[in-house]
């Protein structure tokens, strides 16, 4: 069963969660004080072509070039 909790974020269980996670969606995931630990996105993105929203985001995490890499 999910909760809504704001307008379209649902609380979900792990499994409804990861169900959820669609082929060309972004996924953040944080640690506890709100630094970033990982992420996932589409294969089909590069750097030029992220939506603007997006990159936004990741300069706010100081991710500026998204070829492979390990975060820590």
């Amino acid at each position: 069963m999910t909760q809504s909790l704001s307008n379209d974020i649902e609380d979900l269980t792990e499994e409804e969660f990861i169900d959820s996670i669609g082929e060309n969606d972004f996924v953040l995931i944080l640690t506890e004080d709100g630094n970033l630990k990982t992420f996932l996105m589409p294969e089909t993105y590069k750097d030029s072509d992220l939506p603007e929203n997006i990159s936004k985001i990741f300069k706010l995490f100081n991710v500026n070039n998204l070829e492979s890499r390990t975060l820590h």
